[in-house]
């Protein structure tokens, strides 16, 4: 009878943790910020090869290659490479951000975001 009370217990404490990990793990994923790489003199995105993923002052590569910062939540449009940019910034935001991973095409922020890219900031789960 022991082990069954044993059992029940684990199960017990396992069903209360489990939507508080799952919302960790969720949330963990998601960044307040997206950088994509821009072409400064054009103001248009570029593939992310050109951009120093490691650029973490974005002093940019030649002088010409920048990340650019989006705002990463509510659905916030991305655009296609080859397209202007616009409501974003070239300065590093405070918060969490990553750097990369936004498809080629462009397209709206899906939840938990883009994935991929590298992830950097202060904050996160």
């Amino acid at each position: 009878m022991s082990q069954r009370k044993s059992a029940a217990v684990v199960l017990g404490v396992t069903a209360l943790l489990a939507p508080s990990l799952s919302a960790c793990s969720i949330g963990g994923d998601e960044v307040d910020n997206q950088a994509i790489c821009v072409d400064r003199n054009t103001e248009q995105r570029v593939s992310d090869d050109q951009c120093d993923p490691n650029d973490r002052a974005n002093i940019g590569v030649g002088g010409i290659f920048f990340w650019y910062f989006l705002a990463a939540r509510g659905g916030a449009f991305f655009p296609a490479i080859g397209q202007r940019v616009s409501g974003g910034t070239y300065s590093v935001p405070g918060g969490s951000y990553r750097r990369g991973g936004v498809p080629t095409a462009g397209g709206n922020v899906p939840r938990g975001g883009f994935g991929g890219g590298t992830r950097s900031g202060g904050f996160g789960g």
